[in-house]
């Protein structure tokens, strides 16, 4: 007899041989049976069935992705595999489409951010940039243009001396914006995130500029002038690298990733530590301690991915609550598993719910601006 298109799939799920899309095409799966079919087995059917298969679908989900998944997620997991096997392909085979099933879930969808960003000048004078055309904005002694690219360039005019006058580049939540700093330092802002700095650096000690929220920094190389992060409680002192802070009100740590170069790292009341290349520095009430870094998460904002290495539900949400711009709230108890997964952060908003809860099977509600995180 000859196999169906969704039982060769499965098939070639069991064997861990699935690419990239029919592994997509299993998850969808995996998410549509344990939402519409899970709840019909007992608790020791499940457990039963627990035991006996995912021990073979394992080491294919973790050949496509590492993560870790909770046994209530394993249980409701294996059931939709035997439900595959046994037949119950009642999805692939009739084409019905995943969004009808799901989507009373979601009142609505909203886009993801994108380059968002207000510019506070020297007199208070603000300055929307997302609409604002090519071309160059009025400042004395300095002349500050939007690249093609879409960065905010300055370029201090000759003879300018250093100032203490000082301008703000702010992204709100949902926006993401990237800026030429006097000096030529480059910096990608994060959601949420702001970033305070001189007009010019010229004839000054240090160049100091005060971040909060998450910056990526590639740092114009000037050994007599070392460059200076302020953010909350820590300084970052650095001559020329690239590395990331995170340093958001509402999370408990400052994080620091170096990427290249070295810095020097620094609290009011805390031993100072230097960083070495794909080291990270966590800076808490206990002071700082250094770890190797995950460079991929580190700066996985900038290549437009969330990148999740061990966070728990909490963590996880506050970043989509930032790049979304929405509220989020919680209804009930839920599993604070770590999740492991990555995820483009270009996907609507529905889509990254959909991961989320394939993930960790943990479910959703969107209305309006509105996430309701439930069991």
């Amino acid at each position: 007899m000859q196999k169906s298109e969704a039982e060769e799939l499965f098939e070639k799920f069991k064997n861990g041989t699935c690419n990239a899309s029919e592994m997509e095409a299993i998850r969808y799966w995996l998410y549509y049976y344990r939402s519409e079919t899970a709840g019909k087995y007992s608790s020791a059917d499940l457990e039963k069935i627990s035991e006996e298969i995912w021990s073979k679908v394992e080491p294919s989900l973790q050949a496509n992705k590492p993560r870790v998944i909770s046994l209530k997620a394993k249980i409701a997991a294996a059931a939709a595999i035997v439900l595959l096997a046994l037949g119950g392909l009642y999805f692939m085979q009739n084409k019905a489409p995943l969004s009808g099933q799901v989507g009373s879930v979601y009142k609505n969808d909203i886009d993801p951010g994108g380059e968002k960003a207000y510019l506070t000048l020297a007199d208070g004078k603000k300055i929307s940039l997302d609409h604002l055309q090519q071309g160059g904005i009025a400042q004395p002694g300095v002349e500050i243009s939007k690249s093609p690219n879409g960065m905010v360039v300055y370029k201090v005019s000759a003879g300018r001396e250093a100032t203490d006058a000082t301008n703000t580049l702010e992204t709100p939540n949902g926006g993401k914006f990237s800026i030429v700093l006097p000096d030529g330092t480059k910096a990608w802002l994060n959601a949420a995130s702001r970033l305070t700095y001189p007009l010019s650096f010229r004839n000054k000690e240090k160049r100091i500029v005060t971040l909060s929220g998450e910056g990526y920094f590639e740092v114009a190389h000037d050994k007599a002038h070392p460059f200076l992060v302020n953010s909350q409680r820590q300084t970052v002192q650095v001559l020329g690298t690239h590395f990331n802070i995170q340093a958001y009100p509402n999370e408990k740590h400052i994080r620091t990733t170096l990427l290249s170069g070295s810095v020097r790292i620094s609290g009011n009341t805390t031993v100072a530590k230097i960083l070495k290349p794909g080291e990270q520095a966590d800076f808490d009430t206990n002071g700082i301690t250094v770890s190797q870094a995950d460079k991929e998460q580190a700066n996985a904002w900038i290549n437009d991915d969330f990148v999740f290495n061990g966070e728990d539900l909490h963590t996880v949400m506050r970043q989509v609550a930032r790049w979304y711009d929405v509220e989020v709230v919680y209804d009930g108890e839920q599993d604070n598993a770590a999740f492991y997964s990555t995820i483009s952060r270009r996907k609507k908003l529905s889509e990254i719910l959909k991961a989320l809860t394939m993930n960790q099977g943990i479910h959703f509600k969107l209305e309006g601006r509105r996430v309701t995180v439930m069991p």
